[in-house]
């Protein structure tokens, strides 16, 4: 279950950029939650397992030094030890194999909690740029939008590294229901424009505006569940082939994931990145 739990975790934070395209991240994180209690039920159950295998353990131990008492009793009485050596015997080899059985064991989980709480301090103390998925209660969101794309004077150029500008002073307009094909090398901007559509990045300069309004002050979860993003390199989840074609519309019946088309979209628009 722990490796499932990784893996799915793992997959989110690979695929982050889809996750967030389709809104997708409150789903995630009932799903994580959802393995981590299974996990947490497997857990519990090797623990009472453990539990009941330290008590034979110790039954055993216990009935093994009795044994050794019994024996040793006998020594006593013939005169071959006295009941000091005896006493001595036991006492030592008691402390000594508790103390060096836990040693290895007490030091390895103290360097696994520290390293564990060092990175899970660290990501907690990340801010991001953008609010969290549940904190979009107060931002806005449109009704009955026409869809019509808007990049004003736009400039950007990635965070890791800002000295290479990817955008410089671009203005497009998109009528509602307008096809416009973005053609150039790689690495001119192309997809950047769409991860600045959907809120991935935020422009360095400039806004991005949909039907006169900037995005920035919209809901993002609203505003990707309003967008079809089709990538040029299909992400596979660890699920089924029917739950993957869902991801982007959860609710989709099964006649709708067998006969899926990009024509069959009742609502919101569509973008796709090559």
């Amino acid at each position: 279950m722990l490796a499932a739990t990784a893996q799915r975790a793992e997959e989110c934070l690979t695929h982050m950029r889809l996750v967030r395209a389709f809104a997708r991240e409150r789903d995630e994180v009932h799903e994580y939650e959802r393995l981590m209690l299974e996990s947490r039920e497997v857990s519990i159950s090797i623990g009472i397992a453990s539990a009941l295998l330290g008590s034979v353990i110790h039954v055993a131990a216990n009935v093994a030094l009795a044994g050794v008492l019994g024996y040793g009793g006998t020594l006593v009485l013939s005169g071959e030890i006295t009941v000091g050596r005896l006493t001595s015997f036991l006492l030592y080899s008691i402390y000594v194999g508790f103390n060096f059985g836990t040693l290895s064991t007490v030091y390895s989980d103290l360097m696994k909690a520290a390293g564990a709480a060092e990175k899970l301090f660290y990501l907690m103390d990340k801010k991001p740029d953008l609010p969290a998925y549940d904190s979009h209660a107060q931002l806005r969101r449109l009704e009955n939008y026409q869809a019509s794309i808007e990049f004003v004077d736009v400039g950007f150029a990635y965070p890791t590294r800002p000295d290479v500008t990817i955008l410089n002073g671009l203005s497009v307009y998109v009528a509602p229901g307008q096809v416009l094909g973005l053609v150039g090398t790689s690495g001119s901007g192309k997809s950047t424009l769409m991860q600045l559509l959907t809120l991935l990045y935020q422009p360095t300069r400039g806004r991005v505006l949909l039907d006169g309004v900037d995005i920035q002050s919209l809901d993002p979860s609203w505003l990707r569940s309003e967008i079809g993003v089709v990538q040029q390199e299909a992400a596979l989840f660890g699920c089924s082939i029917a739950d993957n074609i869902r991801y982007g519309k959860p609710l989709a019946s099964d006649a709708e994931v067998l006969f899926i088309s990009v024509h069959s979209c009742e609502e919101g628009f569509f973008v796709v990145v090559d």
